[in-house]
C-alpha cells in the first residue's frame, strides 16, 4: 500500500534542526518574545486566538479523559501555557522542551500561577527536561497520557518519538494529538511553512491523515480516533445542522486524534 507521508520539505541535518529549535526564542522580536508570557491570550479585536486555542487545548484533554491527580507528558511545551492548565486541574506534568528559553519562560509564568490561584501544595506538579523527545530518557509505562498540542509537526523523527510515547504510557495509556494536518496539493500552505522554516530554522512539517494514523498502527496503538470539533453556542435555524457542517474544524482538515495503548 502506498502511504502519503510528512509534507515534502528540504530541511537541514537533525543536528542543526535541533540547535535552531534550542534558539528559537533568542531570535524572535521583542514583542514576540514578550507574547509568550500571556500566550493564549489575544488583545485583537474579537480575541480570535485566545478563542481558537482554548477550544482547541480543552477539547483534547476532555476527550482524552485523563484520571484525576494523572501523570501525563507534554512534548513540546514551549511557553507553558498549557502546563499552567494542566497543573491547575492537578495532573503531575513532565514537559518535554528543547529550548532553555522557553522552559525559563514557562518556569515563571508556572510558579505567578501557582502563587496567583494559591495552588501552593496541590497535587498538580511540573518537570522541565532541556531535550528532544527522541532524546529524553525517561521510565517506561509510567505515564497516564502523553500531549501533543501544537507540537508533532516539530519532530524530525517521528517513528522514533511515536515509539517512545508508546514505550513510557502505561497500559490503557492514552495519546492525544491536536494540529492540523498535511494535504499535498496545498501548495500554498507548503510555500508558507518553507518561508517559517528558512526564517527559524525549526522543522514546520504536518503529516497527512493517512500517515499519522499508519505510524499509530505500526507503533502498537489501538482505538485510534479522530474528531470533529464544534464550540460555542448555536442559534436553534441551525439545529438540522449536521456535526461535520457545524464543526469548527473538520476531521478532514486535521490531526485531531486520540489512541490508546492496549
Amino acid at each position: 500500500m502506498a502511504v502519503t507521508y510528512k509534507i515534502s520539505v528540504q530541511y537541514p541535518d537533525y543536528i542543526s534542526g535541533i540547535k535552531a529549535s534550542k534558539n528559537y526564542v533568542a531570535a524572535l522580536s521583542e514583542d514576540y518574545r514578550r507574547y509568550h508570557f500571556y500566550k493564549p491570550y489575544d488583545f485583537m479585536p474579537g480575541n480570535a486566538a485566545y478563542y481558537s486555542l482554548m477550544y482547541n487545548l480543552l477539547n483534547i484533554l476532555q476527550a482524552m479523559k485523563i484520571r484525576p491527580s494523572g501523570r501525563v507528558l507534554e512534548v513540546g511545551s514551549g511557553p507553558g501555557w498549557c502546563t499552567e492548565i494542566l497543573v491547575s486541574q492537578g495532573f503531575r506534568v513532565d514537559a518535554v522542551e528543547p529550548s532553555e528559553d522557553f522552559i525559563k519562560i514557562a518556569e515563571e509564568r508556572l510558579s505567578s500561577n501557582i502563587k496567583h490561584h494559591h495552588l501552593e501544595g496541590w497535587q498538580g506538579t511540573a518537570v522541565f527536561h532541556c531535550t528532544t523527545i527522541e532524546e529524553c530518557t525517561l521510565p517506561s509505562e509510567s505515564f497516564d497520557a502523553v500531549l501533543f498540542f501544537d507540537a508533532l509537526h516539530h519532530i524530525v523523527d517521528e517513528e522514533k518519538c511515536l515509539s517512545k510515547c508508546y514505550q513510557v504510557l502505561t497500559s490503557r495509556g492514552m495519546l492525544g494529538i491536536h494540529e492540523g494536518n498535511w494535504s499535498p496539493e496545498n501548495k500554498e500552505l507548503e510555500r508558507q511553512l518553507d518561508e517559517e522554516m528558512q526564517r527559524s530554522g525549526c522543522l514546520e512539517s504536518p503529516f497527512t491523515t493517512e500517515y499519522l494514523d499508519y505510524l499509530l498502527k505500526k507503533i502498537g496503538f489501538i482505538q485510534i480516533t479522530r474528531y470533529h470539533q464544534i464550540n460555542g453556542l448555536f442559534p436553534i435555524s441551525q439545529e438540522d445542522l449536521t456535526i461535520s457542517q457545524a464543526a469548527q474544524i473538520n476531521a478532514m482538515f486535521a490531526n485531531i486524534v486520540t489512541a490508546r495503548k492496549p
